[in-house]
């Protein structure tokens, strides 16, 4: 658990930092996002969302990522949100720490995702018509631009728009880039499994709305 919850109410929406080891929702650990939240601010829980138990959240950030989570404060801006993500209109924007330098600043990965057909915990994504899965292919679209080389590295901007399970994760590591130090997508096994994916905006442009990760000035 964080030791403080970084915050920030921007109109009928909750900013909220999610560190790195932190579940976004309740599992075997008690001390997920959502619980934290809940505790501080016990009304989003009476929010009608996706589940009972996850109130207004909007969308998860897997255990291993940190960044900005944002909660609904009210029913009708949660299904405002979630029919703008369904229509693509929410941009999610994340920073990510790749290994190597890629040819091209700047692309985009349409490359479908689906579960691995052997490993519960990774995603595969489809090169080829045959390629193994377990599932349905999911559409996916990953917008990547290099920000700057980092000892022989590159800290990527990724933007996403609904977002499946590892998306950029698998994407970048699709292209011959994958996350520095990531134990499931690395072409080689990794020492240091600890990698860097951050996730820093959520933009709304049809209704002028940014949500930035910077707005809740934590201190390093």
């Amino acid at each position: 658990m964080s030791k403080k919850l970084f915050c920030k109410r921007k109109k009928d929406y909750l900013m909220v930092f999610k560190p790195v080891g932190q579940a976004t929702t309740p599992g075997k650990d008690s001390n997920s996002l959502v619980e934290e939240v809940f505790k501080k601010f016990p009304r989003l829980k009476k929010v009608s969302g996706f589940a009972p138990e996850e109130g207004g959240l909007l969308y998860r950030l897997d255990t291993d990522t940190s960044g900005l989570v944002l909660f609904a404060c009210t029913n009708k801006a949660f299904h405002a949100f979630r029919k703008a993500s369904y229509d693509h209109e929410i941009e999610k924007h994340y920073l990510a720490l790749v290994k190597g330098n890629p040819k091209k600043k700047e692309g985009e990965i349409t490359l479908e995702i689906a579960h691995h057909p052997k490993s519960a915990s990774k995603m595969v994504v489809k090169a080829k018509e045959d390629d193994k899965k377990r599932g349905k292919w999911r559409p996916a679209k990953t917008q990547y631009k290099v920000i700057k080389k980092v000892k022989g590295n590159s800290l990527v901007e990724a933007i996403i728009y609904q977002g499946a399970r590892h998306q950029i994760r698998a994407h970048m590591a699709a292209i011959g880039y994958p996350l520095l130090n990531d134990p499931l997508y690395a072409k080689k096994p990794v020492k240091n499994k600890t990698f860097d994916l951050t996730c820093a905006q959520v933009s709304w442009p049809a209704k002028k709305l940014i949500f930035d990760l910077k707005e809740l000035k934590m201190k390093k």
